[in-house]
């Protein structure tokens, strides 16, 4: 087992196909305790490496004694490495091709690892955060919970047989997945996304998550513009939990870390997107 803290790139083949992953051991990791897992899956047009410039996840896993793991996606023609989806006719997500790698990067981490197998998350930003989204529609059984920030994906209706909890956090000047759907600003991708309250809709019924319990606000003491409204919904099926964050007047950009290039948009200090997605995600382990 091995536990020397800090960054360590590792192989795994999958279907005759090599994949990559750099894996965050914190200090003062017991191999004799149980400890979480978080998933951290990056956007289109980056790696592994800018998910770890990105998100500031490793900061928080050396504070808070978790494992963090950064799946690389596929070379990218236009450049930087991307998650792939299959889609139907009528822009439905149907599938992925990155669910077989998904869950064999499980099995090895815990095989590997000290890993409480009821404190596995995953998170994603952008098309990241799309296929943590096929990870909970696909692959609940094997997390707790997930979280996305600045992605959705259309699955129409549908029904899922374990618990999952889910976290959201978008901005409405999204231009690349934007709020209320519609044409993305890439100029490579022609795609018409669903607006983001009709995806999360779906996930509500899904999960039993249709109950409004609290809202919150919180103003960015350094842009007044950026007002985020945190909503909770639950508990639904097995005390699931959903939350949802909408950053007024945001961007295609990760609370409480600049963005890596400037055209994404506004991004707020108000809260850091890192620590309330680990901090929803422990909750609802304890929730179980």
């Amino acid at each position: 087992m091995e536990l020397t803290p800090g960054d360590h790139w590792k192989e795994l083949v999958v279907e005759d196909e090599t994949r990559s992953y750099l894996v965050h051991i914190p200090f003062r990791l017991s191999p004799s305790k149980p400890c979480p897992v978080m998933l951290a899956l990056h956007g289109r047009g980056i790696d592994a490496d800018g998910m770890v410039r990105l998100c500031g996840m490793n900061e928080l896993a050396d504070r808070e004694g978790f494992i963090v793991v950064y799946p690389n996606g596929r070379p990218d023609p236009a450049g930087g490495r991307i998650w792939f989806l299959d889609y139907d006719e009528n822009a439905v997500v149907t599938g992925s091709s990155e669910l077989p790698f998904m869950n064999e990067l499980l099995n090895r981490l815990f095989a590997d690892y000290p890993i409480d197998h009821n404190r596995v998350y995953g998170v994603g930003f952008s098309n990241g955060g799309m296929i943590c989204y096929a990870m909970a529609r696909w692959m609940t059984s094997r997390f707790t919970a997930i979280g996305c920030v600045a992605g959705i994906v259309d699955f129409a209706r549908f029904r899922i047989e374990h618990p999952i909890s889910i976290i959201h956090i978008h901005g409405t000047r999204d231009r690349f997945i934007p709020y209320q759907g519609g044409r993305t600003a890439r100029k490579d991708l022609p795609i018409d996304f669903p607006p983001v309250s009709q995806m999360l809709d779906h996930w509500r019924r899904a999960t039993g998550c249709t109950q409004l319990r609290h809202v919150e606000e919180l103003i960015d003491v350094n842009d007044p513009t950026l007002i985020s409204r945190i909503e909770d919904f639950g508990p639904g099926r097995d005390r699931c939990m959903m939350k949802v964050v909408t950053v007024e007047n945001g961007g295609h950009t990760w609370p409480g870390r600049p963005p890596i290039v400037s055209y994404l948009g506004k991004w707020t200090t108000a809260f850091s997107a890192s620590e309330l997605i680990l901090t929803f995600c422990e909750n609802a382990a304890l929730s179980r």
